[in-house]
């Protein structure tokens, strides 16, 4: 099949959360299929054109935003048989950040991501590309299925495709006030109950939900969870109207870029047949960061520092832990709050709770290989990243039981021969220190835990499962939309 992928981040060229990832590993997966993979991104100050080889196409895309044309430039690069290709706006997208700056939303980002959207579409005639299916990801790209459906003939190479938008993280949904409403070159009846209309505002993912053909979220338990009010942010009933449509695929990671046996990043390489190799590493971890010496594990973190993640808990949880025989490292940034009150509890408890604040990859990792323990106590989860690295380099997570989280980490209290982790159920404190407990019985019993990180290590993390399933719901819908799939045609 031939697939357009759209997306408003992706690594390695650019990249603020778990999206990136996704839009930058996905395509060479589906490659590696044997299908044509053609991203396209915005053309961000922060992508190097230098480092990743991009190359002017001379070819040009146009969009219509409040009344006015403007006019996009086509740049392009390929890396591992997927080709990725940017559209250059300054007016738009020459800043420092991707959606704002300073903790503020740009101003203008309907506008930006209504371009954007246009562009995506109009770049497909400009490199002759006639896809069979347009996968879009979360509210920044959400209104190319409506473009598609309210524009009848407008974007000829691209009309007969089908269309899935992924809902990365159901929290965040593009909401804008009626004002920019103009910016969006829509017909008057688009904005209504069964459009984008919202609480009298704009909601562009709720558009993107109402008009694609299926929608995706990136675990199979988040696809429950987002038709509930617990979840939905107010679109449960959105997500329960597309319930037919609505389909939960797990995110992998790239196993080669995540390979504790060629880690640069460690002290030494291991695997899960020659998982001795980590002690040298816990070893390194815990004297590089000033750590105590103690029998019992030392447990990791790593991600953004965020009420959602999980932190609040921890710190409600903390002076328990902290009364446990455990050395506790966490590296990120977020809430200041929380940095200021995790700041407090490390200048307290001295050698055993360390924070890093900001983000190292090379610290990152060597907290992945060193650690025992891997603690994601996330109030929801769509999917998670960080619980799949963490396996696949022996540090078994400590989880709240939501969404991907669910779907990836067999805990050790249900199947205690396979189990990959620990996971508890309520989001209270003594839920998480019990939990906790479990881990360190296990860990003072050295044959099980190893056991145990071997299972983990040996556990299928990689993109190739999830690349089949997104396969299966394209040719889906590239039925449904009447577009003929093209098989692995390139041209």
């Amino acid at each position: 099949m031939n697939i357009l992928s759209v997306a408003s981040e992706a690594v390695p060229f650019a990249k603020t959360g778990g999206l990136a990832d996704v839009a930058g590993a996905l395509p060479g997966a589906l490659a590696r299929l044997g299908h044509r993979m053609v991203t396209v991104m915005p053309l961000h100050r922060k992508v190097d054109k230098a480092r990743h080889g991009l190359k002017s196409t001379g070819r040009i895309v146009s969009a219509q935003v409040g009344g006015h044309t403007h006019i996009g430039a086509i740049w392009m690069t390929e890396q591992g048989g997927a080709e990725t290709y940017f559209i250059e706006h300054d007016l738009f997208f020459d800043r420092d950040g991707l959606y704002g700056e300073g903790g503020d939303s740009y101003g203008d980002n309907a506008a930006r991501f209504a371009f954007f959207s246009q562009a995506a579409l109009d770049l497909c005639g400009a490199i002759g590309f006639a896809p069979d299916v347009i996968h879009c990801h979360d509210w920044q790209t959400a209104l190319v299925p409506v473009y598609l459906r309210e524009r009848p003939g407008a974007y000829p190479d691209a009309e007969r495709a089908g269309t899935v938008l992924t809902i990365h993280n159901l929290a965040y949904q593009g909401v804008f006030g009626f004002r920019d409403w103009p910016a969006l070159e829509l017909p008057d009846h688009a904005f209504s109950i069964d459009g984008l209309e919202y609480h009298g505002a704009i909601n562009l993912l709720k558009g993107g939900m109402k008009y694609a053909h299926a929608i995706t979220t990136v675990s199979r338990t988040y696809a429950r969870e987002i038709q509930t009010p617990a979840f939905g942010y107010g679109l449960d009933g959105v997500a329960r109207f597309r319930a037919a449509d609505l389909h939960g695929i797990v995110n992998g990671i790239d196993t080669a870029l995540w390979d504790p046996a060629h880690d640069p990043a460690l002290s030494q390489p291991f695997s899960a047949d020659a998982i001795d190799g980590r002690a040298a590493n816990r070893e390194l971890l815990r004297h590089s960061l000033g750590l105590s010496d103690g029998a019992g594990p030392i447990i990791g973190m790593v991600g953004r520092l965020a009420e959602q993640k999980g932190l609040n808990l921890l710190l409600d949880a903390l002076d328990g832990l902290m009364r446990r025989d455990v050395r506790l490292v966490i590296l990120g940034e977020g809430d200041p709050a929380i940095m200021r009150a995790l700041e407090r509890a490390a200048a307290h408890h001295g050698g055993r709770l360390r924070l890093h604040a900001g983000f190292d990859e090379g610290t990152a990792r060597r907290i992945y290989g060193g650690c025992d323990l891997f603690l994601m106590p996330s109030a929801f989860e769509p999917c998670g990243l960080a619980q799949l690295i963490a396996m696949r380099y022996g540090a078994l997570p400590v989880v709240h039981r939501v969404g991907g989280l669910a779907d990836t980490v067999i805990p050790y209290g249900s199947e205690p021969l396979h189990a990959t982790g620990f996971a508890f159920d309520h989001f209270t404190p003594e839920a998480l220190l019990a939990c906790l407990d479990t881990a360190l019985e296990v860990f003072r019993h050295g044959d099980v835990f190893r056991r145990l990180q071997r299972n983990a290590m040996g556990r299928d993390v990689s993109w190739a499962a999830s690349a089949k399933g997104y396969v299966d719901v394209y040719r889906t819908v590239a039925q449904r939309a009447g577009a003929v799939p093209s098989g692995a045609a390139r041209g």
